[in-house]
């Protein structure tokens, strides 16, 4: 695991890489005059798990001599390099070869560009970068087996890296073609890697554009993966409160007190969260071809495109679509998939408050709800899926959903009061011998396939305190769909937060006020009523007269001499007699339904005297 781990981590870098190398390209201060042309030859950057190999170097228009840009190939001055940068331009550098090779931990890459050109760079900016071609290796290397019953030494903390041993094969080849940066601000990349934020730092555009063409991953011996295209855009950075460079020492050597290493963990992924911003990343034309280790079968994903922006500054947003998947046993595909409105602001409010406080980290293990971050929007579409059945392998799990979405809004906190939501036509075979007594029962109903669908939308208005169920509708085509709507009263602000005890007194207070159920009948009524006839070896016509007049009998004895009781039967056994649709509506009397008028009862029917009930069939 903990090789795979690596090798991945090396690969997504791998993918940034041209970031990273206009991040490690150092250069000198201003002068008083321009260089025309500087030729440097043979330029090495060696630090304790990489190194940056530049054998020709043209800088043309430049603001530093030759001895001076020579000198900062020197590990010693990279925390003072972004102050110095911001004062360093030139017309052009040229690059025909540069070679990074990089050592951490198990494994090891050397990434090739090959015609690097930077154009227009004002006071570390760099107006343009362009990269022809860049090609990538990645190997695992052999980790030292400690015979048994020895135990390994423990490296001193301040060792540096041992050396490593003979990389394996390649373990990720990456060919990447065409890369264009725009506006990459050579002095704010290093002020995040070495300085602290100061007073009042804000996010500012690091790369304001980046784009690679045609990527190709060939993974071990059988394996591809190629995207079309790649893009990004205002990608923003601030400095963070401990640079990162300095955190990255400090995870290498953690605290040994377990409070002390959970602070540390707080506070480095709240301020990552804060100091990092993406206006739009995209990815587009994905396909892979994946050979699975130890069979034969080929694993094939594919995907038109996936999209994500956010930060601290920008509300934030996934997109992903026509994703594709499938292999000998089956397929799984996504039209589309998307989150929007995504807000971490509770989530940094709540890390920071436990990074600064032990109380509040106390707490925020107590009720991690804290946490959840502000979503708007959450989308499924277009799913399909025939996979063998995990309970039977005889069978296969084969269904499709046209849509499936949740909207929220109006939230108290991280909580909505809004919510709509939608699974529209979720289609499937009902599984035969599933074991499951849903399916059984359809099953023995005469139905082989389902078509259902289920909304939900409820709205809440703070200054009347009425939360409204606009719809709770359950349906499926062809077989029967049912609707109920109502209203609650006195729904404090309260009810929506996040502390249980709160929220359970307020909810003591809400009354209902009104309620409706409509149920639309298309086949249900008159299967059951088969089904049942056929158990009892009677005629479907007969058992149906004989529920018709047990309705008109036996809802009034339930409802005793409340005024309803006939309308309700009457209508029930209109509904029965020609099963079409029947709709119920039931309202409070005065303020509505409270929790003390059911705990006050001792006999329900006592409830009836506090409402008014109507009921209608067929119409």
């Amino acid at each position: 695991m903990k090789r795979f781990l690596v090798s991945t981590s090396l690969a997504v870098l791998t993918l940034l890489a041209p970031v990273s190398t206009s991040m490690l390209l150092p250069f000198g201060v201003i002068q008083a005059q321009a260089q025309s042309v500087i030729t440097l030859e043979k330029l090495n950057f060696k630090g304790e798990t990489g190194s940056i190999s530049i054998p020709l170097m043209i800088i043309e228009g430049s603001t530093a001599s030759k001895a001076e840009i020579e000198a900062f190939f020197d590990t010693k001055s990279l925390n003072t390099l972004g102050q110095r940068l911001a004062q360093f331009s030139a017309k052009s550098i040229s690059i025909p070869t540069l070679e990074i090779v990089q050592s951490p931990l198990l494994s090891a890459s050397t990434t090739l560009y090959k015609g690097v050109v930077m154009s227009d760079i004002r006071n570390g900016v760099i107006g343009q970068i362009d990269v022809p071609t860049t090609t990538s290796q990645t190997a695992l290397i052999p980790e030292t087996k400690v015979p048994a019953g020895k135990t390994a030494p423990k490296a001193p903390a301040n060792a540096k890296a041992p050396v490593a041993a003979k990389p394996a094969a390649p373990l990720v080849t990456i060919d990447m073609a065409n890369t264009v940066m725009k506006g990459t601000d050579l002095p704010l990349i290093f002020r995040f890697l070495y300085d602290k934020a100061a007073p009042g730092e804000v996010l500012k555009v690091a790369f304001a554009e980046q784009s690679v063409g045609k990527t190709t991953y060939k993974i071990g011996t059988d394996s591809t993966v190629t995207i079309g295209q790649i893009s990004m855009r205002d990608f923003k950075l601030k400095p963070m409160k401990t640079p990162l460079m300095e955190l990255i020492t400090q995870l290498q050597n953690p605290p040994e007190n377990r409070s002390d290493k959970d602070a540390l963990g707080l506070g480095l992924l709240t301020d990552m969260l804060s100091s990092i911003s993406i206006g739009l990343s995209e990815v587009t034309g994905v396909t892979s071809d994946i050979k699975i280790p130890g069979e034969a079968d080929q694993f094939k994903f594919a995907m038109d495109s996936i999209s994500m922006a956010g930060g601290a500054d920008i509300v934030g947003r996934l997109s992903m679509k026509g994703l594709n998947m499938s292999s000998k046993l089956g397929s799984f595909n996504i039209g589309e998939f998307s989150l929007e409105g995504l807000s971490f602001a509770p989530l940094l409010a709540a890390l920071q408050a436990a990074a600064d406080n032990p109380d509040a980290k106390a707490a925020l293990e107590a009720d991690p709800a804290k946490m959840i971050p502000k979503l708007d929007l959450f989308k499924l579409a277009g799913i399909s899926v025939d996979v063998p059945d995990i309970r039977d392998s005889k069978q296969r799990f084969q269904g499709k959903i046209n849509l499936f979405e949740i909207k929220m809004g109006n939230h108290v906190g991280p909580i909505p009061a809004n919510i709509s939501m939608i699974l529209d036509s979720l289609k499937m075979p009902i599984p035969v011998n599933s074991k499951q007594d849903i399916y059984d029962q359809l099953l023995k109903l005469g139905y082989k396939t389902i078509d259902m669908s289920i909304r939900y939308d409820q709205s809440w208005d703070e200054a009347s305190r009425v939360l409204k169920l606009n719809d709770l509708s359950v349906g499926a085509v062809g077989i029967f769909a049912i609707k109920a709507k109502t209203e609650l009263g006195n729904v404090a602000r309260e009810v929506f937060t996040l502390n249980k005890a709160v929220a359970a007194v307020s909810a003591l207070a809400v009354t209902m006020k009104s309620m409706n159920v409509a149920l639309t009948n298309d086949s249900l009524v008159e299967a059951f009523i088969a089904q049942m006839a056929k158990d009892q070896k009677r005629k479907p016509e007969d058992l149906k007269a004989e529920l018709a007049a047990g309705a008109a009998i036996m809802v009034p004895a339930m409802l005793g001499d409340h005024p309803a009781g006939a309308v309700v039967s009457a209508a029930l056994s209109k509904f029965l007699a020609n099963p079409k649709a029947l709709n119920i509506n039931v309202t409070a009397k005065g303020a509505g339904l409270g929790a003390a008028d059911f705990i006050a009862i001792t006999d329900p029917k006592q409830l009836l005297n506090k409402v008014d009930i109507q009921a209608t069939a067929n119409e």
